[in-house]
């Protein structure tokens, strides 16, 4: 029986001790072994076939599909450099061939020479090496592709034999080595840090708080290597008691405004506060010219003045201003001699710019060598009492006008009403003569007689006013009780205060009764001299 077969060009075939190659037509009679053999692999992953009859025989020869598989997803390190394999499996014999692509740049190659396209697979898992090109400047990862094709799908759109490996490149790192250095307070002129990030990468550092105080030594930026690197920066002098803090911030890779950013990283700058004191806080100065100190200690280079810096109530510092040291320093304070009551001045002591501030209480004991009295609200209200018991008036017994001249005034006696309810803000004291003109005499006598008196060596004596008169008269038995103070008359005594606004008549006031009166200027009367403390 005759029977032919055309053979396609995958295969080949054996007749007997002769091969036949792809394309020959075998024409044969009669039974015959026909061995057949595949040539290529199956460009396809479908089954191929070719068939021939003999006699009523249809020989059908098939090839199986072939097949392409691919390992895992390979993970690369962020820095430039790192390397790692991909793999695939194929059927032993169809071509290949592998292509690289990835996102955000170039930044995937092959690891060694790129692969030859049209290779034949060996049937077994084959490697694909592939290495990164630079370093991932972005802190998220970014992906890149092993596209791997067999048979048909290298030159036509046949997907049925591409297969992908994904490739991925970590995101850049960046960590601090200490995040919170804590400088003293004094100002530094360099300290430093260090952080260790993915390398190759460019980095920059910038002062996001404290710029007042916190400022950047070069360089201020440049590129990552393998170790750390190290920003330096330097401090101010701390003038506040309470610590601060600045930061610092580390960007690497891309910059904060890119779609892709780079890490970054903070480094927090604690700075101590600083310590200032002054001691003691209150000095105890003798009536006579006196001087005190007090001691300043500080964080060195602390600036320091004093308020007021001049002189108060007779108390003045040594000096206004200073920078501390290494040691503690002195501040003295210096007093005149005391001829009034006692006296005190309250000073601060404080670090310019900054929130340290104490207050030195100094106190100098009284040097009076006489009497005294204080002319406040609770005279006015009794001296009102007095006036209306003498049926007169404000206008015939002004308590203050010495002399046609508001005393009131001159003593810092504000808010004065002088009305059914009297009322004055202030006070002030006056020291009373131990002796007096314990005769009859004019006004102006008495005017000549008090500026012209000296007692215990003090000068500035006056006639007093009505109101100083009658808080002598309401403290006269302590008064007269002070050693060496010569006893009050049942006379009257010669005031300064203007009777009814006329210059020629002066009240008076009787120092046994407390009696308000009208004399002229040119009567007689006695009269008893003050001073103002």
């Amino acid at each position: 029986m005759p029977w032919s077969f055309t053979i396609p060009t995958w295969l080949s075939a054996v007749v007997g001790e002769t091969t036949y190659e792809a394309g020959n037509k075998l024409d044969f009679i009669g039974p015959y072994k026909v061995e057949f053999k595949t040539v290529t692999a199956n460009p396809r992953a479908e089954e191929r076939e070719t068939s021939f009859t003999v006699g009523e025989k249809e020989i059908t020869v098939r090839q199986n599909p072939s097949v392409l598989a691919t390992g895992t997803s390979v993970l690369l390190d962020a820095g430039g450099g790192s390397e790692g394999n991909g793999s695939f499996t194929a059927t032993r014999g169809i071509p290949w061939s592998a292509t690289l692509t990835s996102e955000w740049g170039e930044w995937l190659g092959w690891n060694g020479d790129a692969p030859q396209t049209g290779a034949e697979a060996s049937g077994t898992e084959e490697s694909l090496e592939v290495k990164t090109l630079s370093s991932n400047p972005s802190a998220a990862s970014r992906t890149g592709t092993i596209l791997v094709k067999a048979g048909d799908a290298i030159s036509t759109t046949y997907p049925e034999l591409t297969k992908s490996i994904s490739v991925t490149q970590a995101g850049a790192t960046i960590s601090v080595t200490d995040p919170t250095p804590k400088p003293g307070p004094e100002a530094a002129e360099k300290l430093s840090d260090s952080f260790i990030a993915t390398h190759d990468l460019p980095w920059v550092a910038i002062v996001t708080s404290g710029t007042d105080w916190l400022s950047l030594l070069t360089p201020e930026n440049g590129t990552t290597g393998t170790g750390s690197q190290t920003i330096d920066y330097k401090t101010t002098l701390n003038l506040n008691a309470s610590e601060r803090r600045g930061t610092i911030k580390v960007q690497v890779g891309n910059e904060t405004g890119d779609s892709h950013p780079g890490p970054s990283e903070v480094i927090t700058v604690i700075q101590a506060g600083s310590v200032f004191d002054v001691s003691p806080t209150e000095l105890d100065l003798e009536s006579t010219a006196s001087t005190g100190t007090v001691t300043v200690t500080g964080t060195k280079g602390l600036p320091w003045t004093v308020t007021p810096s001049d002189t108060k109530d007779g108390i003045t510092p040594g000096t206004t201003s200073g920078t501390m040291n290494a040691s503690s320093q002195t501040l003295k304070f210096s007093s005149t001699a005391n001829t009034g009551m006692a006296r005190e001045a309250i000073f601060t002591i404080a670090v310019s710019g900054g929130n340290h501030s104490k207050t030195v209480k100094v106190k100098q004991k009284s040097g009076l060598t006489g009497p005294s009295v204080t002319i406040d609200q609770s005279v006015l209200q009794s001296y009102y009492t007095q006036m209306n018991a003498n049926s007169q008036s404000w206008k015939t017994h002004p308590p203050f006008d010495a002399d046609g001249i508001n005393s009131a005034e001159s003593h810092g006696i504000t808010d004065v009403n002088l009305s059914s309810t009297p009322t004055m803000t202030g006070s002030y004291a006056i020291q009373v003569e131990k002796g007096q003109k314990a005769k009859d005499c004019d006004y102006s006598a008495i005017q000549e007689y008090c500026s012209g008196l000296k007692e215990d060596g003090l000068s500035g004596w006056r006639v007093p006013t009505m109101i100083e008169l009658h808080a002598i008269y309401i403290n006269k038995k302590t008064i007269e009780s002070y050693t060496g103070f010569s006893k009050f008359l049942d006379r009257w005594y010669w005031s300064s205060s203007l009777c009814n606004g006329s210059s020629s008549e002066r009240c008076k006031l009787k120092l046994n009764t407390g009696e308000f009166n009208v004399p002229k200027t040119s009567d007689l009367r006695y009269g008893r001299c003050v001073r103002d403390l």
